[in-house]
C-alpha cells in the first residue's frame, strides 16, 4: 500500500517508516549468518571457512546493489511526491531495465573471476575449490538480490516500508529451513547453503511481484515496464552510484586499502622491485577552489597523522611472511623524521645495504631546511653513508636542478660537521661518501647495472 508522505505530521511518519527500513537491512544480512551457523554445526571447519571467507565479499555486493537501488528510489520518490506519474513510470522502468542489465553483467563477471578474486584474497589452496563453488552460486543470485532491492526501494519511495520487510522475514525463515534441508537431509554441504540462499532470494522477489500485481496499481505498468528513457539514465546512475559508495563504512574502506597495499607489496617482492611510500598530505583543503578548478590544483598542505604503529604493523606483516622488499619511506611532516629514521633499523636484514630507506625531503620539504633536517635525522639515528639520496618524481625537465641543489646541501652538511670536529677531515673518505649518496648507492640499490 502506498502512502503520501507529503501529508500529515512528519515525526510519526518518519518513525513508522524508518523502523522497518533498519530491520530490513539486518534481515538481508542474515542469509550469510545463517549459512555460517548451520555449516559450522553440521558440516565442518573447512566448509565454515569457505562460507566465512565469502561473507564479506557477498555483503559488499549486497550493500552495493542496495545502495544503487536506494539512490534511484530518491528520484522515484521525487516524481511520486510531485504527482508526475508519467515521469514516475519512465523512471521506474528505466531503473529496472538498466539494473537488470548491470546485475546480469556483474553476475557473469563475478562468476568468471571468482577463482581470481579468492586467490587475490590468498585463500588456502585446500579449500579454494569449495569456496569458489559457494561464491559462484551466490553470485548467480545477484540478479535476484537486485530485483528484491529494486522492488523494495520502489515501495519505500512510494511510502510503504513495511511490505518489503514482511517479504524479507518470510524469505529469511525459508532460508533457514532450506539450509537445514540441503545440508542435513541432502548432505550438500556449503554448496547446499548457497543454493538455499539463492532460492530464498528468488522467492522474495516473487512475493514482491505478486504483491505489486494485487495491491499496488501504481506499479502495474504492463508494457510500460519495457520503456527505457536514456535521458533519465544519467541522473539515475549519478544518484545510484553516490548512494552505493556510501554503503561502505570507514572501517571497510581502510581494510580494503590495507588489503590492496599488502598485495601490491607482495607483488613488488616477487618482482624484486623497490616500493616507495609517500604520505602525510592533506589534499584539496579549499572547497571553493576545488569546485572551480578541480582536484590537486595547489590547495594542499602538510597533515598531522599518527602512523608509527600502523607502519610498524605493515612492515612487520611483510617481514614475517618473508616478503618485505626494498622500501623507501617519505613523510611530508618533518615532525615524523625521527619516527622513520628509527623505524628503518627494525627491519634491516643484511640482504642489501640500507634495505629500508628514509626518503629525502619532498614537496614542501624540497628546500634547504627540509632536506637538511631529513639528512640530519638520518645521520644521527641511522647510517647516512647508505642513503640513496635525492630521487626524483619529476614531471618536468626544469625540476632536475633539485639534484644539484641536494648535492650542495649534502656537501655543506658534511663540511659543517668537519669544521665542528664531528667528522674526520679525510677528503678521500668524504668524497667517496658524497659520490655514493649522489649516485653509487642508488645504482646498486635499484640494481641499475
Amino acid at each position: 500500500m502506498t502512502q503520501d508522505m507529503t501529508q500529515g505530521k512528519i515525526m510519526p511518519m518518519l518513525v513508522h517508516f524508518t523502523i522497518p527500513l533498519v530491520l530490513g537491512n539486518l534481515f538481508q544480512l542474515t542469509y550469510n549468518a545463517v549459512d555460517s551457523i548451520i555449516v559450522g554445526h553440521f558440516v565442518g571447519k573447512e566448509a565454515l571457512a569457505a562460507v566465512g571467507i565469502c561473507n564479506p565479499i557477498t555483503t559488499l555486493f549486497i550493500l552495493f546493489l542496495n545502495g544503487l537501488c536506494m539512490g534511484a528510489s530518491i528520484l522515484i520518490g521525487m516524481y511520486y511526491g510531485a504527482k508526475d506519474n508519467d515521469k514516475l513510470s519512465r523512471q521506474m522502468s528505466t531503473t529496472l531495465l538498466a539494473g537488470l542489465v548491470f546485475s546480469l553483467v556483474l553476475t557473469l563477471i563475478c562468476i568468471f573471476f571468482s577463482p581470481q578474486i579468492l586467490q587475490f584474497m590468498q585463500v588456502d589452496p585446500s579449500i579454494l575449490s569449495m569456496t569458489t563453488t559457494y561464491l559462484q552460486i551466490i553470485f548467480a543470485g545477484l540478479v535476484f538480490t537486485f530485483l528484491y532491492n529494486f522492488f523494495a526501494s520502489t515501495l519505500r519511495a512510494l511510502g510503504d516500508s513495511k511490505s518489503p520487510l514482511y517479504f524479507l522475514i518470510i524469505s529469511a525463515i525459508l532460508n533457514i529451513f532450506g539450509d537445514l534441508f540441503f545440508v542435513v537431509v541432502l548432505h550438500a554441504g556449503s554448496q547446499g547453503c548457497a543454493i538455499s540462499t539463492v532460492i530464498s532470494e528468488a522467492l522474495c522477489c516473487l512475493f514482491c511481484i505478486l504483491y505489486i500485481q494485487k495491491k499496488v496499481p501504481l506499479l502495474q505498468l504492463g508494457k510500460k515496464w519495457l520503456v527505457f528513457d536514456i535521458s533519465l539514465l544519467k541522473r539515475t546512475i549519478a544518484y545510484g552510484w553516490a548512494s552505493a559508495m556510501q554503503q561502505l563504512s570507514a572501517q571497510e574502506i581502510r581494510q580494503f586499502k590495507h588489503c590492496i597495499l599488502h598485495i601490491f607489496a607482495e607483488q613488488d617482492y616477487a618482482s624484486d622491485w623497490t616500493q616507495q611510500y609517500h604520505y602525510g598530505a592533506i589534499r584539496d583543503n579549499n572547497s571553493l577552489m576545488y569546485d572551480k578548478l578541480g582536484a590537486d590544483t595547489g590547495f594542499d598542505s602538510i597533515g598531522e597523522f599518527t602512523t608509527a604503529t600502523a607502519m610498524s604493523h605493515f612492515l612487520n606483516e611483510l617481514n614475517k611472511e618473508g616478503k618485505l622488499t626494498r622500501t623507501i619511506l617519505y613523510c611530508l611532516n618533518p615532525c615524523a623524521n625521527e619516527v622513520i629514521a628509527t623505524m628503518l633499523g627494525n627491519f634491516q636484514d643484511g640482504s642489501c645495504p640500507g634495505k629500508i630507506q628514509f626518503g629525502s625531503g619532498w614537496w614542501f620539504n624540497d628546500q634547504l631546511d627540509g632536506m637538511t633536517r631529513q639528512m640530519n635525522a638520518l645521520s644521527v639515528l641511522g647510517l647516512l653513508s647508505r642513503f640513496v639520496g635525492m630521487l626524483t618524481d619529476s614531471r618536468s625537465f626544469l625540476s632536475y636542478p633539485r639534484h644539484e641543489y641536494f648535492r650542495r646541501l649534502l656537501c655543506n652538511l658534511l663540511g659543517n660537521d668537519v669544521e665542528k670536529g664531528l667528522l674526520p677531515n679525510d677528503m678521500e673518505s668524504l668524497s667517496r661518501m658524497v659520490e655514493d649518496i649522489s649516485y653509487n648507492n642508488a645504482r646498486n640499490y635499484f640494481k641499475f647495472y
